[in-house]
């Protein structure tokens, strides 16, 4: 059984970005095209930018998150009743970084409150 966008634990989703991050640091996201998923070979759905794969990973179906190009994840959460926190501004954050061509590690740590974007 697949988890709603909605059921899921925001403290999870950032546990899992920044596990991603420190798993592949140096993996640069390659689509200009900004997408949560694409399509496999097969025809099936797989995570494509970080927060596909995070929230792929935490159970989130794949076809919640064929929303075509340029859906923000600020935008894409509050679809599902989020508002906008300080952890979301972070996740946008992050993504932003990462849609820059930014390393994953390095998106995730340029984050930081401590560090700052653009440190």
């Amino acid at each position: 059984m697949s988890t709603n966008i909605s059921d899921i634990d925001l403290d999870d989703l950032e546990d899992e970005i920044r596990r991603l991050a420190a798993e592949t640091p140096e993996y640069v996201y390659p689509d200009a095209s900004c997408v949560y998923v694409k399509r496999k070979l097969s025809g099936g759905l797989c995570g494509s930018c970080l927060f596909g794969v995070a929230l792929i990973n935490l159970g989130v179906d794949p076809e919640q998150l064929d929303v075509g190009s340029d859906t923000s994840i600020t935008a894409l959460l509050a679809d599902h009743g989020f508002e906008k926190t300080p952890q979301i501004e972070w996740f946008q954050t992050v993504q932003n970084l990462q849609d820059d061509c930014y390393p994953w590690g390095r998106a995730v740590k340029m984050a930081d409150p401590y560090e700052g974007v653009g440190a």
